[in-house]
C-alpha cells in the first residue's frame, strides 16, 4: 500500500467521499488528498478537511503556478488538486486516497506515474437513487440535474479503472469491498 495512489471514481452520490473520509480514518499510513474547488460549502463541509474552497482568481493562481496535480470542471464548478500533498504523502511514505472524474485520474497518471495510481470505480444503482442522496446531502435541482446528465459518459469511464464496485449494496459492504481492495 505505500506510496500507492488510491481514486476512487463515479457519479455523483455514489459514496465516493464518504467512503475516502471513512478509509483515513480506520486505514494506518493512508491519507486522504483534499481537493480545491470554485463551488460553494454544502451544508456541513468544512474548509482544509471537505475541501480547500476559493475564489475563481485563486484557483486560476493554483493553476498558472503549477500548484495543482490535475484540474476539471464539474457540474459547472472548477476542481483540481494541489501537488504539496502528493510529495508530502511520497515523502513520509504514506499512500493517499483520492476522489476524482476519469480525466483526472488519467492527469495524475501522467503526473505521478501510472503504476503508483490505481483507480477504483463506483457504479451507481439507479439514476433516481442518485437524485435522492443528492437529495439527501442538499443538493438544489439544478445541481442534481448536471450531475445526473453526466451519469452516462461516467458509466463509461469503468472501463478505464482498475477496479469496479457496485454501490447498490449497504453502504457497509461497499466500503468493505472497497477498503479489501486497498489494503490487500
Amino acid at each position: 500500500m505505500s506510496n500507492r495512489v488510491w481514486v476512487l471514481v463515479g457519479p455523483s452520490g455514489t459514496g465516493k467521499t464518504t467512503i475516502a473520509r471513512d478509509l483515513v480514518a480506520e486505514v494506518p499510513r493512508l491519507r486522504r488528498a483534499v481537493t480545491c474547488t470554485t463551488r460553494p460549502p454544502r451544508a456541513g463541509e468544512r474548509e482544509g478537511f471537505d475541501y480547500f474552497f476559493v475564489s475563481e482568481e485563486q484557483f486560476d493562481f493554483l493553476l498558472a503556478s503549477g500548484k495543482l496535480v490535475e484540474h476539471t470542471i464539474y457540474g459547472g464548478s472548477r476542481y483540481g488538486l494541489p501537488l504539496d500533498q502528493f510529495l508530502e504523502a511520497e515523502q513520509a511514505g504514506d499512500a493517499m486516497v483520492a476522489v476524482l472524474d476519469i480525466q483526472g485520474v488519467h492527469h495524475l497518471r501522467e503526473a505521478i506515474g501510472s503504476v503508483r495510481v490505481r483507480a477504483i470505480f463506483l457504479r451507481s444503482p439507479s439514476n433516481d437513487e442518485l437524485r435522492r442522496r443528492m437529495q439527501e446531502r442538499g443538493s438544489g435541482p439544478e445541481e442534481i440535474a448536471r450531475r445526473l446528465s453526466l451519469v452516462p459518459l461516467e458509466l463509461e469511464d469503468a472501463a478505464s479503472c482498475d477496479d469496479v464496485v457496485a454501490t447498490d449494496a449497504s453502504y457497509a459492504e461497499v466500503y468493505r469491498q472497497v477498503k479489501n481492495l486497498i489494503v490487500t
